[in-house]
């Protein structure tokens, strides 16, 4: 096995000759257990340029093809300490059983919801004209005694009408999973990070959330927001909704994106997988449209008479709505999307 420090080494080395984006560093080093992986990286956020559409698009293909490869290649390395805590995980649920523990109380609009654990997250909207909660925690534990003890002494829980804070990581070993059912007439700030589980959100209006899991899926089913930051490594991400903002990254998964509102801006980046974005067809809508990728092809199919293609190549399009005095734009749908490794397909929204 190879050692922590070896470990985070071979990251900076990568990080240092341009293989891989401050932000891809940052993400493998946080996956390993690195606390400063941020302030180690700090010094190389000016010099990156990964992100840089036309510099990337310009490369000469057998280029391109050496980073990606080399970079799959050493995946393995990167992730085998995160593949062997899985392990530890499962061997220390051998025989254990799952007990059931619920929180009630009230909220209100406007209220920061704050997770940490080790397990997945769920969240649902609900009817509650009273502002009433509900948090459903399913704790591993040997007997019913065990799971009394990890909730009164191992967790961090608060709840008031302003704030609903759950860390459930007190050990490692530890692995609990949150449903938290949430009135849905109100607006929330929420903050998810997850290791080895799932992030749902449904039926919620969001004024931010930032998610973020390794080696779990994120799906975020039916929601509102202004602002929504969204990461993982080893999972995919699902949205559908209408967001104001929205900030999609994953490593090792797909992105698929329906819009079903009107404004937005959206930024979707992959690194090995491919990514799906349904867009509403309407005059009034200015589309600006900007994908790259190293190694896929890019469809697009919107059905906007002024839509024209200002720029294309293999591996690059911009795509942006023409000014008709007689087509006033109302809405601005602004989006970039990035992959190296892995397809780009821009459709018209279906019903949903």
């Amino acid at each position: 096995m190879i050692e922590m420090n070896s470990e985070k080494s071979r990251i900076l080395d990568l990080l240092e000759q341009g293989r891989i984006t401050v932000d891809e560093a940052v993400m493998l080093l946080e996956a390993l257990g690195e606390k400063n992986a941020k302030e180690m990286t700090k010094r190389y956020r000016r010099g990156d340029k990964k992100n840089d559409f036309d510099e990337k698009a310009s490369k000469i293909v057998d280029e391109i093809g050496k980073k990606i490869n080399y970079f799959i290649e050493n995946l393995g390395q990167y992730f085998s300490e995160g593949i062997e805590r899985a392990g530890d995980f499962a061997g220390s649920f051998a025989g254990k059983r799952r007990f059931e523990r619920n929180i009630r109380g009230t909220v209100r609009d406007g209220a920061k919801v704050e997770i940490r654990t080790y397990g997945s997250v769920d969240i649902r909207g609900i009817d509650s004209p009273g502002g009433e909660f509900r948090l459903e925690l399913f704790i591993r534990a040997d007997d019913e005694d065990e799971a009394d003890a990890l909730l009164r002494d191992a967790f961090q829980i608060r709840t008031s009408e302003d704030e609903i804070f759950l860390d459930l990581r007190e050990r490692r070993e530890t692995w609990v999973d949150a449903v938290l059912y949430l009135p849905r007439n109100f607006r929330y700030d929420l903050q998810i990070h997850s290791v080895n589980g799932r992030i749902r959100l449904n039926d919620l209006d969001l004024a931010a959330a930032n998610l973020e899991t390794v080696n779990g899926r994120v799906l975020v089913e039916r929601c509102s927001g202004e602002t929504v930051n969204v990461k993982t490594l080893n999972g995919s991400i699902d949205a559908i909704g209408s967001f104001k903002v929205l900030d999609a990254a994953t490593q090792n998964g797909s992105i698929e994106y329906s819009l079903l509102g009107d404004s937005t801006s959206a930024s979707l980046n992959s690194t090995n997988g491919p990514l799906r974005v349904r867009l509403p067809v309407s005059e009034r809508f200015d589309y600006n449209i900007e994908a790259r990728t190293v190694w896929g092809r890019i469809f697009l199919d919107l059905p906007v008479r002024n839509l024209e293609v200002n720029r294309e190549r293999e591996n690059y399009l911009h795509a942006t709505t023409m000014a008709v005095a007689s087509y006033p734009k109302d809405q601005v749908v602004r989006l970039q999307a990035g992959t190296s490794n892995g397809s780009i397909t821009i459709l018209p929204l279906e019903n949903q």
